[in-house]
């Protein structure tokens, strides 16, 4: 919807839609809108990275959650993660490494995503 988002997005978003209007399909309307407005491209840009960081998603996890996810204060993600997958190759020889990593990503939500942000 033209003039719906925000700063440079929105300028880029009606930029498109005046190449649009003369024809030219959309991709390449979106396309010449970025190549002629560098400026703008890199606002867009450090916009939509702005917006992901404060993603809900992307918010610290609590202290109790981090407690009950095995990680201990000051203990990197990753040494949990190798530790548990570890633990696992030891107690199942014929399981790999990687499956093991898998397994223990799955099991546990929160180390999941830590192990992800990290």
């Amino acid at each position: 919807m033209e003039g719906a988002l925000p700063d440079a997005l929105g300028s880029l978003a009606l930029e498109a839609a005046e190449f649009k209007k003369i024809g030219m399909p959309i991709e390449e309307a979106a396309r010449r809108a970025m190549d002629g407005n560098p400026h703008l491209l890199a606002m867009a840009k450090l916009l939509l990275a702005d917006v992901r960081r404060n993603a809900p998603e992307n918010t610290p996890v609590p202290a109790d959650k981090a407690a009950a996810a095995g990680l201990a204060q000051g203990t990197p993600v990753g040494e949990v993660v190798h530790s548990r997958a570890q633990s696992l190759t030891d107690k199942h020889p014929h399981l790999s490494y990687s499956a093991a990593l898998h397994q223990v990503l799955e099991d546990d939500e929160t180390l999941k995503i830590n192990y992800a942000r990290s």
